[in-house]
């Protein structure tokens, strides 16, 4: 798990070179293409646009500090007004058949991640939501566009709270820092660590433990 900062100003901030620097080591994802932004309407979208241009084998980590336009399943969006919460997205350049259980298994991955690296008791509703408490803080959204040789997951998870963002969702909503303050590096490491580690495994199949 990477070291956190001591407490300060910084804490919540995201550091896109600190990042950038550890994914470079190349124990993540050997090839891949890193991006990130203030401000976007979804980072899912980035990345549909990137795999669009890619043509190579990179996977595509696209991160920002906002999103305006975030998306859940279906007609859903994903609300979520608060600066340096975790609005990552990942392309795939290749198609497979192995997609319908990853957000189920990934959402299972992250949680127990969550209990053991970050003393955070997450849990999981079916079939992509995390809770914390009862209460939704992240979800985890699969698209695979037929336009585009390859699929997009997104992950979004509240880590710092926002006393306005209730009343804009229809569900219980809260926030990781009600009961942890967490590092936002640490945290995108962690998630591009999992989603690395399963789709290395994917022809596989998954048993996640909820």
């Amino acid at each position: 798990m990477l070291a956190l900062r001591v407490l300060g100003e910084d804490f919540e901030i995201i550091d896109a070179g600190r990042i950038s620097e550890k994914l470079a080591h190349g124990q993540i994802f050997p090839d891949y293409e890193w991006l990130f932004y203030e401000s976007v309407g979804s980072t899912n979208d980035v990345a549909r646009q990137r795999l669009q241009v890619n043509g190579g084998p990179k996977v595509i980590i696209v991160c920002a500090r906002q999103q305006t336009n975030g998306r859940g399943r279906g007609i859903n969006r994903w609300v979520s007004n608060r600066p340096n919460n975790i609005y990552l997205s990942f392309g795939f350049p290749m198609k497979t058949d192995s997609l319908a259980c990853f957000p189920l298994v990934l959402a299972g991955k992250i949680a127990h991640r969550f209990r053991g690296a970050f003393a955070v008791d997450l849990t999981v509703k079916t079939p992509n939501d995390l809770l914390l408490n009862g209460k939704k803080v992240g979800g985890i959204l699969l698209e695979v566009p037929a336009e585009i040789p390859g699929w997009i997951l997104g992950v979004g998870i509240n880590l710092f709270s926002d006393p306005g963002l209730q009343e804009q969702c229809a569900q219980p909503v809260g926030a990781i820092d009600l009961v942890r303050r967490l590092q936002p590096d640490a945290v995108i490491l962690e998630l591009c660590t999992l989603v690395a580690e399963l789709d290395g495994k994917m022809e596989k199949k998954f048993f996640p433990k909820i």
